[in-house]
């Protein structure tokens, strides 16, 4: 999952000058959740890219064992969660969505995708209430068609508090460099004189900063380029330099 996620990464930056923010893990489970009942050719090609085998008893459980750890009680909110939505009367096997059920934890519920406004209000429901309100409306009726068998969502959302928090009247305007020739001013958080513990680290590229969230489990991972070229940094991020 780890080198999907950076291969995903690689393939979204050089596509989009702007600003990035994405799930790896939903992209890939959604795949895993699709994989699972492809055949033929295309299992093969999905297999290639997600690296693992179809029914394999070590992924099964430690997809298994990552839903669980990210849906705990702790400090944090971490939540996760996976649905499909299925054509009402259409004969899918039912061994198919027991697996997605029981492995994926993702039910099955039959929506009428004849009436695509209805549907996607459906969706859009599910979604909202599995992303803290903060997902409204991701589909329109016009990305569902009568000939719409399934569709797969994955939705995850985080809420957390800083274990070492900022002092919101120690914020301040500093300058920001958009490019080597565009620099802003943006409100920016300070911490100084602080008793928290921070990992840090740099090499002769980038300044790497980890800032850990209440609970003590999960944590942010800041990456700044020392010569203010964000490409050399996203040309530079690789499963050997970041997981380790």
């Amino acid at each position: 999952m780890n080198d999907f996620s950076l291969n995903i990464y690689h393939q979204i930056v050089n596509r989009n000058d702007g600003n990035v923010f994405f799930s790896p893990y939903s992209i890939f489970v959604a795949l895993a959740m699709t994989y699972e009942g492809a055949r033929g050719d295309t299992a093969e090609q999905m297999k290639n890219v997600l690296g693992f085998e179809q029914n394999d008893e070590i992924s099964l459980c430690s997809f298994g064992r990552i839903y669980n750890l990210l849906n705990i009680n702790a400090k944090y909110t971490l939540n996760t969660a996976n649905a499909l939505w299925t054509k009402k009367d259409y004969p899918f096997l039912e061994d198919y969505l027991s697996f997605i059920n029981d492995y994926y934890m993702g039910k099955a519920t039959d929506v009428d995708f004849t009436n695509p406004e209805e549907s996607a209000e459906i969706i859009n429901k599910w979604v909202e209430e599995n992303t803290g309100g903060k997902i409204k409306d991701m589909l329109s009726s016009s990305d569902i068609s009568p000939g719409t068998v399934l569709i797969l969502s994955n939705a995850i959302y985080f809420k957390g508090v800083w274990l070492t928090e900022f002092n919101v009247e120690d914020t301040v305007d500093r300058e920001f460099k958009m490019s080597t020739d565009q620099i802003i001013k943006v409100p920016t958080m300070v911490l100084t004189n602080s008793k928290g513990f921070f990992n840090y680290t740099e090499n002769k590229d980038f300044q790497i900063l980890e800032l850990p969230y209440k609970g003590d489990s999960v944590s942010m991972l800041l990456i700044l380029p020392k010569d203010g070229n964000i490409t050399s940094v996203k040309e530079k991020i690789n499963s050997r330099r970041i997981l380790r």
